[in-house]
């Protein structure tokens, strides 16, 4: 259980600490003036603060618990990407569009959070000046930084946090009913390292929602899920972060960028191991499979194409839609090169060189010796 107690007695300042079971240990954090700002409205009277603002790229939070369980959505971060940004301490310069645009909805998501859950919040501390020093576990790779905390007008106890998340594209029976817990996994375990982390039964998470608005789910502590997550991190930390050695190909986009910055050949080919030897007949035996996969989804679309007459079919638990459209190609290269090299020569080729970006990259090029 989590208990309140004062614990500076000769400062001027009202400070607070949380402690807990063994095997956690206090650390600092302090409410931003941001918080306070939103505190002091009578309509929302719960505390906030993030904590840390910015928490260390060397350490595994929250948002990096999908990638070690392999549970990230497309384009999201990759093992190989944490890896290197566990190594190289700083994060990545790279946001994408639908990165920002979460970030930028966030702030309304929160708003709408405590408009819903208002009558609960109203339970919660405004005491907002006071540090608050908050349960953590003694382990050396994890660190948190969640989008809010809510504390006990009563004692001051940590209570819950909850996450808000931009939902562009949900994937259809993803997302179930308010309340609940189904939610992609990739959300859940963040949600459960957070709940870990600060030691509370409960985390919500409030997602916007396509056609549904903002949605708020809750997870309730699972000892075997956590479980199940401490011991990927603990894995993927002392078998790759420690000793430095890379996670295993993924097949990513991420791992080929890797592999460019990390290898220059030489013309001198290696004898192949018998080892590497299956390996690569598995490679020629998948690249079969794939050819012939996606000539057989070919066939099978046209198939379809024409058992409808091209009107499309409204089956059971499925659906077809034909539609017809002129398919246009603009060469926009040959009208650049025309346009440039015509009005403005000069023009045209510093943009070329401003425009232009260079990177290393691996070409590999694997085929079968004849007769073999």
């Amino acid at each position: 259980m989590i208990i309140f107690e004062r614990f500076d007695a000769n400062s001027n300042a009202s400070q607070k600490r949380i402690t807990g079971p063994q095997g956690h240990q206090s650390a600092s954090a302090t409410l931003t003036s941001s918080a306070r700002n939103v505190l002091n409205n009578k309509e929302m009277s719960s505390s906030r603060c993030k904590m840390p603002p910015n928490r260390s790229p060397s350490k595994i939070g929250g948002s990096d618990v999908a990638a070690i369980l392999d549970v990230s959505k497309p384009g999201w971060q990759t093992k190989i990407q944490l890896y290197e940004r566990i190594l190289r301490g700083t994060w990545a310069d790279e946001t994408s569009d639908l990165m920002r645009l979460g970030q930028d909805m966030e702030e309304g998501i929160r708003k709408s959070y405590r408009r819903i859950r208002a009558n609960e919040l109203k339970d919660f501390s405004k005491d907002n000046d006071a540090p608050l020093k908050l349960v953590r576990p003694k382990k050396q790779w994890a660190d948190a930084s969640p989008d809010d905390f809510f504390v006990s007008y009563d004692d001051g106890a940590l209570n819950f946090g909850a996450e808000y998340k931009c939902v562009t594209r949900p994937t259809n029976g993803e997302w179930g009913e308010e309340g609940t817990d189904q939610v992609p996994m990739a959300y859940l375990a963040q949600c459960a390292f957070y709940a870990w982390y600060f030691n509370v039964s409960r985390w919500d998470l409030a997602a916007l929602l396509p056609y549904r608005g903002v949605v708020i789910y809750r997870y309730d502590r699972s000892e075997e899920l956590e479980e199940r997550i401490i011991s990927e991190c603990e894995k993927f930390w002392n078998e790759h972060v420690v000793p430095k050695v890379p996670p295993p190909p993924d097949g990513s986009d991420a791992f080929n960028d890797f592999l460019a910055t990390r290898y220059t050949p030489t013309a001198e080919k290696l004898p192949a191991t018998p080892e590497v030897n299956q390996i690569a007949r598995a490679y020629f035996a998948a690249e079969k499979e794939l050819a012939e996969v996606e000539k057989r989804v070919a066939t099978l679309k046209q198939s379809l194409i024409v058992a409808s007459d091209g009107n499309g079919f409204d089956g059971d638990g499925w659906q077809m839609t034909c539609r017809k459209q002129q398919r246009k190609s603009t060469k926009w290269k040959e009208v650049s090169d025309a346009l440039g090299k015509n009005v403005r020569p000069e023009l045209y080729t510093e943009s070329v060189v401003k425009f232009t970006t260079v990177s290393d990259s691996l070409v590999v090029t694997l085929k079968e010796k004849e007769g073999a």
